[in-house]
């Protein structure tokens, strides 16, 4: 896939319409007025969610590609694509089999430890910066997905802090990630636009020019 602006426009305003919806989500849970949906329409839900993020990071892919990196970092985030995907279904599907779920989840966390290592190597002065954003925000966030229920309940339990409010951390770290994503994808913009204005000025100079070589030959 050809990296353009519109393309760029296109991801980023499907990432955002995304984040809006688990920030509601989040907001109408904490004010306790979840949103029941009935099974389908939550599915269906769901499922655009978890498309709206794959196509994120295939787009992802296709920027590292039109930035002429190496063929590694491509392929680390499109074993994390793969990755995501599966977990995106198993997670849908609401499967159950722990013999499954178990190894499943160790490959998840070293394809996902392996391509931010990857990213780091990203050459790219405008986008290596926002790439090893988005690695550090996912590693903590693994990280505290493992760490913050205990943290959560001791809190709760010692300090008599309402986990509800503590509950807008876990919403924030889901987020993250994307909202980092978003600014990756601002910051391709900003550059396809840039060499969009180079472009027409060039196209303007040489028809200036051609313009003042027909009168000089006329004279």
């Amino acid at each position: 896939m050809k990296v353009t602006i519109k393309k760029t426009i296109f991801f980023m305003a499907l990432l955002l319409a995304g984040v809006a919806y688990v920030i509601s989500i989040s907001i109408l849970r904490f004010m306790a007025m979840p949103l029941n949906l009935p099974a389908p329409w939550s599915t269906v839900i769901s499922v655009l969610i978890n498309v709206i993020y794959a196509s994120s990071i295939f787009y992802l892919i296709c920027i590292v590609k039109f930035k002429g990196e190496k063929k590694i970092i491509m392929i680390s985030l499109l074993l994390f694509l793969c990755i995501t995907v599966v977990f995106s279904a198993i997670f849908t599907l609401s499967f159950q089999n722990m013999a499954l779920l178990i190894p499943l989840s160790v490959i998840n966390v070293l394809v996902m430890l392996n391509m931010v290592v990857q990213i780091f190597r990203i050459t790219d002065t405008t986008l290596g910066i926002p790439f090893k954003l988005w690695g550090i925000s996912l590693v903590f966030k693994l990280a505290a997905q493992f760490g913050l229920p205990f943290v959560f309940e001791y809190l709760a339990d010692n300090l008599s802090i309402n986990f509800n409010a503590l509950s807008y951390i876990s919403t924030v770290l889901e987020i993250l990630p994307t909202f980092i994503i978003v600014f990756i994808f601002v910051k391709v913009l900003q550059g396809l636009k840039s060499q969009q204005n180079i472009q027409i000025k060039a196209g303007l100079s040489e028809i200036y020019l051609s313009d003042n070589s027909d009168k000089t030959e006329q004279w």
